[in-house]
């Protein structure tokens, strides 16, 4: 699973990045990546961003109509398109992935998704997803400002291109910090596993190392030196049998 990062479900603790990554990059995300977790894709998020744009909409037309004498129900209106393509497109890739789970497949919960680029993009992925995506991201925005007159939605995706670009760079650098504290976390364990295993060799060792001193076993001894003694006594009746 080359797109999963373990850090993840870690940042995603975090409230801040959380949120950020729920109300502000989703819009956004849903429509550069693909294979999004189903647990980003929340009924709550989903809506909420919706909601979010919806409101940001309504409040600009209600002040360009206070500022110009317009009506607030007929100005700009693309924020408005965009919040319903957007709930749509989440909605179906959140029913493909409760299909997939479903069937005991499907992609980790929390995936941030698999970005559209990387598979002819000669870069490698996390370059990808944390430069290029925001940067497609922040050009549409651009383009849609100055170019197609689209002022509030181009302001809106630029914002979340730049919230976008947060989010995965966080997230980039959490997942360099688990590998180190993998890499260390085995490291301690062998460590750990090489000191006890020689805490259990030393009574061993030095049960060895008794019998390597005596060579035999208490009884043995005994007999040994009981046979010595008769072989000293003997040694001694000759010699006194020799001198007599």
């Amino acid at each position: 699973m080359t797109g999963y990062r373990y850090e993840t479900a870690n940042v995603q603790e975090a409230a801040h990045i959380g949120r950020l990554n729920a109300m502000v990059t989703l819009p956004v995300r849903v429509a550069l990546r693909r294979e999004v977790g189903f647990r980003i894709l929340g009924l709550p998020s989903i809506f909420g961003a919706a909601a979010a744009m919806f409101g940001i909409q309504f409040l600009a037309n209600l002040l360009s109509s206070l500022a110009h004498g317009r009506s607030a129900s007929g100005s700009d209106v693309s924020l408005y398109c965009y919040a319903l393509g957007f709930v749509c497109l989440a909605m179906m890739e959140r029913v493909k992935q409760k299909r997939e789970l479903a069937r005991g497949g499907g992609e980790h919960t929390r995936l941030h998704g698999y970005s559209r680029f990387e598979e002819f993009m000669p870069l490698p992925a996390k370059y990808v997803r944390c430069a290029i995506d925001p940067f497609v991201a922040l050009l549409a925005g651009a383009l849609l400002y100055h170019r197609l007159g689209l002022g509030l939605l181009g302001a809106f995706v630029m914002i979340s291109a730049v919230a976008f670009c947060a989010v995965e760079c966080t997230t980039e650098k959490a997942a360099a910090t688990h590998r180190l504290d993998l890499h260390d976390s085995i490291r301690e364990a062998e460590v750990d596993a090489g000191t006890m295993a020689g805490r259990r060799e030393e009574p061993a060792e030095r049960s060895a190392a008794e019998s390597v001193a005596t060579g035999m076993d208490e009884d043995l001894a005994r007999e040994i030196a009981k046979r010595k003694r008769e072989l000293a006594d003997a040694g001694k009746r000759g010699v006194q049998h020799d001198v007599a």
